[in-house]
């Protein structure tokens, strides 16, 4: 009578174990991907406003999130693309400690160390092609 039982238990513990293993799963194919690419959103941001202070030709009361809606979705996900190659669980970490702190020294000092100067220069580039649609509006 014992034998059945054990089997029962067992049965159970593997149907318990591929639970967890499928929600791991969609956690990490779904959630981290949604997670990364709102934490490049936020970084894309700060770097841009990194730009527009230390831009002496910027139009006062421009900001960077009309810049970044001002993208075409090709170069919105170039610069989503560039940050989201970097992050890791601990970059992730560090990027939303600064954004949290309100840091954007921090976060400008972690763009230079994590990004590569050719990336630094894509997002410069990006920054200055759209600065100017977004003020003629």
């Amino acid at each position: 009578m014992a034998y059945p039982h054990k089997r029962h238990r067992f049965q159970k513990f593997i149907v318990f174990l591929f639970a967890i293993v499928i929600i791991l799963l969609v956690s990490y194919f779904v959630a981290l991907p949604k997670i990364k690419t709102k934490a490049a959103g936020v970084v894309a941001e700060k770097l841009l406003e990194s730009q527009i202070t230390s831009d002496t030709s910027a139009i006062a009361g421009v900001n960077a999130q009309e810049i970044l809606d001002a993208m075409s979705d090709t170069d919105r996900a170039t610069v989503d693309q560039i940050i989201t190659n970097h992050m890791s669980a601990d970059t992730m970490k560090e990027a939303s400690s600064y954004i949290t702190s309100g840091d954007t020294a921090g976060l400008k000092q972690y763009a230079k160390d994590t990004l590569t100067a050719s990336e630094l220069e894509q997002i410069k580039e990006l920054y200055n092609k759209y600065k100017g649609q977004v003020s003629m509006k």
